[in-house]
């Protein structure tokens, strides 16, 4: 539980915003746009990832390695995917995206990230703190 206490309370933080909202689009108070629709499905798959990370950190001497760097990838792909989100929603809500060209410019910095994060995935370290494990990332 104290690897992951950190990741349950932003967790019930975020379903709490998910539930606000779907009231809130019931009661036609709030429109939906499915970008953002989009940014609060795979927000807590993140902070989901997040605790599997630390709780896989944290007993690295019953998981095997190679199941670690899978789920920090799908961690750091889901982190990534909610910055590329959130981007894609405030071009979206700003100057918009009406054509399949912009799109492809606006995905292309997410899309460049995603391969280096496939890239340097194996490159992943980690410290030891006076409690537990930190992962580093990558370089």
């Amino acid at each position: 539980m104290f690897d992951f206490k950190l990741q349950l309370g932003c967790l019930i933080l975020v379903v709490y915003i998910i539930m606000a909202y779907i009231k809130g689009s019931f009661d036609k108070k709030v429109s939906c746009n499915k970008i953002f629709d989009f940014i609060l499905a795979v927000v807590p798959w993140a902070i989901v990832m997040d605790g599997v990370t630390a709780w896989t950190v944290n007993h690295m001497d019953i998981v095997p390695k190679s199941w670690n760097l899978v789920f920090h990838c799908l961690f750091f792909v889901c982190m990534n995917g909610v910055s590329v989100l959130i981007f894609m929603y405030m071009i979206s809500q700003t100057i918009g995206i009406h054509n399949k060209k912009r799109l492809f410019f606006i995905l292309l910095p997410g899309i460049v990230s995603f391969i280096i994060i496939l890239m340097s995935i194996s490159d992943l370290y980690y410290i030891e703190g006076k409690t537990t494990w930190y992962s580093m990332g990558v370089p």
